[in-house]
């Protein structure tokens, strides 16, 4: 893995922390949503 690589991934990381729950909220949110249509 190049430095770029491993900086790339890092700062990835770093934005899912942040934003770790929002992106739980939604996903939870879309997976019902999409159950519900799916029925």
């Amino acid at each position: 893995m190049t430095d770029y690589q491993s900086r790339d991934t890092l700062k990835l990381e770093t934005i899912l922390d942040q934003h770790g729950f929002a992106f739980v909220g939604i996903e939870l949110h879309l997976g019902k949503w999409w159950f519900n249509v799916s029925k």
